[in-house]
């Protein structure tokens, strides 16, 4: 799913939760409330934690790729605060986390989510996404590792 002011439509983005209710409109709409997966990376992060935290719909597995700046993620905080410890029944949250962003990310993971699955990757932001196959390969196996794990 793309986010107004991101899909090169004429649209702004207009806040964190107007577009999180969106995407919890369509997974009801078209999915019944509840998906196996969904990922998000950078931006996309914050609206897979907040999809998780509000409820609304149902993830069995949440994963987080490449969390987005610590200027975006305070920004983001302010704007859209995610409790600590976040544990939901039956939902699994799975980080993909690229070390060479440091450490403080990792404590964030640890911060906001209960007993969170945690796989480390020698690379920077995205650059699974953006850098090549050679980047790309092994966290898609993991991915798809991380949808296969019971819940």
């Amino acid at each position: 799913m793309n986010y107004d002011g991101f899909d090169g439509g004429k649209d702004i983005f207009p806040d964190m939760i107007t577009v999180t209710e969106k995407i919890e409109r369509y997974i009801k709409e078209k999915h019944g409330g509840r998906v196996d997966g969904a990922i998000g990376s950078s931006l996309g992060s914050s609206f897979v934690g907040q999809l998780v935290q509000r409820e609304n719909i149902h993830i069995d597995h949440a994963i987080f790729g490449s969390p987005e700046s610590i200027k975006n993620e305070y920004y983001t905080d302010l704007l859209t605060y995610l409790n600590e410890d976040i544990n939901v029944e039956h939902t699994k949250a799975h980080f993909i986390y690229t070390n060479k962003m440091g450490e403080k990310y990792l404590k964030r993971y640890k911060k906001y989510f209960h007993d969170p699955d945690i796989r480390e990757f020698d690379m920077q932001h995205e650059q699974w996404v953006f850098g090549g196959e050679e980047y790309a390969r092994p966290v898609l196996k993991v991915i798809d590792e991380f949808m296969e794990m019971p819940v």
